[in-house]
C-alpha cells in the first residue's frame, strides 16, 4: 500500500489469501518452480565460478612449484659440479 491508502487494504489482503490458497499468480506451483529453477541455475552458475577460480589458483601453483624445483634443481647440479673440480 501505497501513500497511506488503505481504502482497498481489506480488499487486497483478502484477494491475496485467496491466491494463495489457490495457487493463482505468483503463488502457483509453475512460478514457484521456476523461481526454484533460477535459484538452482544460480547456484549452478556460481558453482562453476568457483571451479574455475580454484582452477586457475592451482594451475599458478603448480607452475610456482616447478619453477622452485628447477632452481634448486640447478643450484644442486651447479654445486655438484663445483665439488668435483
Amino acid at each position: 500500500m501505497l501513500q497511506n491508502n488503505y481504502k482497498y487494504a481489506g480488499i487486497l489482503q483478502e484477494s491475496q489469501e485467496i491466491a494463495k490458497n489457490n495457487k493463482l499468480g505468483i503463488w502457483s506451483d509453475k512460478t514457484n518452480n521456476l523461481q526454484n529453477n533460477e535459484s538452482k541455475n544460480q547456484i549452478a552458475e556460481d558453482n562453476k565460478v568457483n571451479n574455475e577460480s580454484n582452477n586457475s589458483f592451482y594451475l599458478i601453483l603448480g607452475i610456482i612449484l616447478v619453477v622452485i624445483i628447477s632452481i634448486f634443481n640447478l643450484v644442486y647440479i651447479k654445486r655438484k659440479n663445483n665439488s668435483t673440480k
